[in-house]
């Protein structure tokens, strides 16, 4: 029996994975993108896979968090060898960094909930054990603790990887801007792409902070916004940090050769424009942290934006009252981390029309009660 006809919207992490995912599964996929594979968020983000901290951490994104990370593992192989493309990944041990009674408090409840998650240990450290590890960090710090078992990757890579391991699968890439989904008595049959209709069976929304302009003229309104995030990239010291740093900002040195100075979070609309502002408060927050990196010369500063939802969770499943369209997006700072997830819940509805992932609180109808 032939495989459905199902158009992707969108080329970054979650449209790429969806589309490995259905082609994998023998579907007929075209992906549909207007810039190039990894020109939004997804190309741009630290690449930080951690289940145990975010939106709904604890709560209800806890269970996907966890288990969309054991995707990741399970998956990386498979594309890196399908692809060629090599993720950077690596272990990257998480160092959340302590300078106030309040965040001491927290930081020790934090240690506590993330001992208990299988596959995690973590510890408290005090000043002098802190600067054991790197003396480089601030005089500052009251304590942090230090979680173990958390992963870091090339984000554009991964992108990339899942995109052409879906080509090598059938999957086909076409450039152009999607400006209208075609339907018969609520059912989709087409999405007009620049000057042509690609008939389809069935359509998956999957274009970040831009989803909501695809519902354009349908009854439908999808409360997904962009939020804008700037990333700082260093020069390296001589000796690499080994850590992932957390506190009043992020510090990650990454297989780039570079410090990546994380991130900014701005109500800006779709502007992507790089400001000095941002510049002032990321190597403030930085030189917080580790003092010495004011003496880095900044190499790069890159601008992006990130699908956001009222209540900040993903927004995975049927469009309402529309068979056949399906949405998967809004997933703010963890779209890398949840790029599997969404991919793999979303194939599963186009191709059955039911998933074993728990993905019930994130459907798109939550917002129309």
């Amino acid at each position: 029996m032939p495989g459905k006809q199902v158009v992707v919207l969108g080329a970054g992490v979650v449209g790429c994975a969806t589309a490995y995912y259905l082609a994998r599964d023998g579907e007929n996929v075209t992906i549909v993108e207007r810039e190039a594979v990894g020109s939004g968020a997804s190309g741009f983000a630290v690449g930080l896979l951690n289940p145990l901290m975010g939106t709904g951490i604890p709560g209800p994104m806890a269970p996907l968090a966890e288990q969309t990370f054991q995707m990741h593992k399970d998956l990386w192989p498979e594309i890196e060898q399908a692809s060629g493309v090599d993720l950077q990944t690596r272990e990257m041990p998480h160092l959340q960094l302590c300078f106030t009674d309040d965040e001491v408090r927290q930081g020790r409840q934090d240690m506590a909930r993330w001992n208990a998650s299988e596959g995690f240990s973590a510890e408290w450290l005090d000043p002098g054990q802190i600067h054991k590890l790197d003396p480089r960090i601030s005089n500052l710090v009251a304590g942090a603790v230090l979680l173990r078992h958390i992963w870091i990757l090339d984000s554009y890579r991964l992108t990339l990887a899942l995109l052409q391991s879906a080509d090598t699968l059938g999957a086909t890439l076409i450039n152009g801007e999607a400006n209208g989904i075609e339907s018969d008595g609520g059912q989709v049959t087409g999405v007009s792409v620049s000057d042509q209709i690609l008939t389809c069976d069935a359509v998956v929304i999957a274009l970040g902070p831009w989803s909501g302009q695809a519902l354009t003229g349908m009854k439908h309104a999808l409360p997904v916004s962009p939020l804008k995030g700037q990333i700082l990239h260093l020069e390296a010291p001589s000796e690499p940090f080994r850590y992932h740093m957390a506190g009043p900002g992020q510090v990650a040195h990454k297989a780039d050769g570079l410090v990546w100075i994380a991130s900014t979070e701005e109500e800006a609309g779709f502007d992507v424009s790089l400001t000095q502002a941002a510049r002032d408060t990321l190597m403030g927050r930085a030189v917080k942290m580790v003092p010495s990196l004011a003496e880095m010369k900044l190499v790069r500063q890159t601008a992006c934006i990130r699908p956001v939802t009222p209540d900040r969770q993903p927004i995975v499943g049927n469009v309402p009252n529309m068979s056949g369209a399906y949405l998967a997006t809004g997933a703010e700072k963890k779209g890398i981390l949840f790029g599997p997830l969404m991919g793999r819940a979303v194939a599963d509805l186009v191709m059955s029309g039911d998933t074993s992932l728990p993905i019930e609180p994130l459907s798109p109808g939550r917002f129309d009660q």
